[in-house]
């Protein structure tokens, strides 16, 4: 017949499991956290606030998230180059836009629209200038603060529809999982983040929402937030006129009960601003496999989009007279309104 255990050889096993089942969760915990460092879930692409713009992307960082490199210059735009010269001959065309040309943190910058046109063209140099959730007045706002000592021989305006109906200006309520302004401490807790906000906009639970990131400097009704977006393009049209193009692009979107159409009297404003526009949809097909959702490209639509533009955009604007260093006062552009 066993003898029972002493009651003090019981606690030291069961304290030496716990111990055990301790130090095996706890590896667990630091093994997955470096995986997740790894992966690049704790260096994610910053932001920072901005007077005019309400917020922009931060100058200078290079970020490498799921094996995807993404360089930010010093201008604070998606482009690995310094951008410091024009180059004898080589037209410059500056993208502005929203999150459809800022292109995401999974694709290639190589895949964006904005390289593929520049491959697609000679003597064209292509920047992609997108920021996430823009509207047209930040976008105006950005290239007039910080972007116009870049020098472009023609401004594209990329844009949905539903950007005209955004507010003008917003600004960011703190730091967030959709606009860090900082790194966070742990990887695992940007890991849990990003589950809760796909968990959210799958299953739409209540408790699951974050609340605002971003808040709009003035609360307007939807019309006169469109009137003030399609007034700061026709402003811009009028500061360009003689020394830029300037171009408005719509981009196709798919079929949607999200999507809308143009609101009205964008199309009546811009003509009569004397600005050229183009309504993309009506030349690319919103095929599914071109968007990842109801709005954003696919690396299939990037190329598309850009097959689509590369033709319009071979004889639009002028080429730099010579080379010579651009922005004497640094990537603020000089003037500051």
């Amino acid at each position: 017949m066993d003898t029972p255990a002493h009651p003090r050889t019981r606690a030291r096993k069961a304290a030496r499991r716990l111990l055990s089942a301790a130090v095996i969760a706890l590896t667990t915990l630091i093994l997955l956290e470096a995986a997740l460092r790894a992966l690049g879930l704790a260096r994610p692409v910053l932001y920072e606030a901005d007077p005019d713009a309400g917020f922009r992307l931060k100058p200078d960082q290079c970020v490498r998230y799921l094996g995807n490199t993404i360089e930010i210059n010093r201008w604070g735009v998606r482009d690995p180059r310094p951008l410091a010269t024009k180059r004898d001959g080589v037209r410059r065309i500056l993208v502005l836009g929203d999150s459809v040309t800022w292109g995401g943190i999974r694709l290639r910058q190589e895949h964006l629209f904005t390289s593929v046109i520049e491959g697609r063209l000679d003597g064209v140099e292509v920047v992609n200038a997108g920021v996430n959730g823009y509207s047209p007045t930040q976008m105006v706002a950005l290239f007039r603060r910080h972007l116009r000592g870049l020098e472009p021989d023609l401004v594209l305006v990329y844009t949905i529809p539903g950007d005209f109906t955004r507010p003008p200006v917003v600004r960011l309520t703190g730091n967030s999982l959709a606009y860090p302004l900082r790194r966070p401490r742990l990887a695992l807790g940007a890991a849990c983040g990003l589950v809760r906000m796909m968990a959210y906009r799958r299953l739409g639970w209540d408790w699951l929402e974050t609340g605002p990131v971003a808040e709009p400097v003035e609360s307007l009704a939807e019309a006169e937030r469109v009137a003030r977006n399609t007034d700061a393009l026709t402003a811009l049209a009028a500061e360009l006129r003689g020394k830029a193009g300037l171009l408005v692009v719509v981009s196709p979107t798919p079929p949607s009960p999200l999507n809308r159409p143009l609101p009205a009297g964008v199309a009546e404003a811009l003509e009569q601003g004397g600005i050229r526009w183009i309504d993309l949809g009506a030349q690319v097909a919103p095929a599914p496999e071109l968007f990842v959702d109801h709005v954003h490209l696919a690396a299939a639509g990037h190329a598309r989009v850009a097959e689509a533009l590369a033709p319009i955009l071979a004889g639009e604007g002028q080429p730099a007279p010579a080379a010579r260093p651009v922005g004497a006062d640094g990537p603020t552009g000089g003037e500051q309104e």
